[in-house]
């Protein structure tokens, strides 16, 4: 149970949501934007995209506290097979990103975009390597079963 009385997994299904709020707000204030040519109104949506992003870290922070504390006890057979499919699509999608920002990168003109471009690229060129890793220790456990 978690603080207040609601189990984790009630409290995740309360929170979860609020991150995709967020960014369909950002992906809204974004578009308006493009659409918009008033200095003020603008400003305006600029920081709230800017206080949406913010959210979007406090919502994944307190996904973070929600999520289990160190397990004691060895996985299963079934656990790790489960495991190991699960981070084989996660694998996938950390090399779908990394390709994304990779192609995106070659159509940037601006140094700060191409700079920020590049960066978040390489992020999700060692979140394919820290998958694999985990993938590799999975390996390492089912083989010794």
């Amino acid at each position: 149970m978690a603080k207040g009385g609601k189990s984790t997994k009630a409290l995740m299904g309360i929170v979860a949501p609020m991150g995709k709020e967020e960014l369909k707000m950002i992906g809204l204030y974004l578009g308006l934007l493009d659409e918009i040519d008033d200095e003020e109104a603008w400003y305006l949506f600029r920081k709230m995209i800017s206080e949406s992003a913010h959210h979007l870290t406090l919502d994944t922070e307190m996904l973070l506290q929600l999520a289990p504390g160190e397990r004691k006890g060895a996985a299963t057979r079934a656990e790790l097979e489960y495991l190991r499919g699960k981070l084989d699509l996660a694998e996938k999608g950390e090399q779908k990103a990394y390709d994304m920002y990779d192609r995106a990168l070659a159509k940037m003109d601006d140094p700060y975009m191409k700079q920020t471009v590049r960066w978040i690229r390489d992020e999700e060129e060692k979140h394919v390597r820290m998958v694999r890793e985990l993938k590799e220790i999975v390996t390492r456990k089912l083989s010794r079963m």
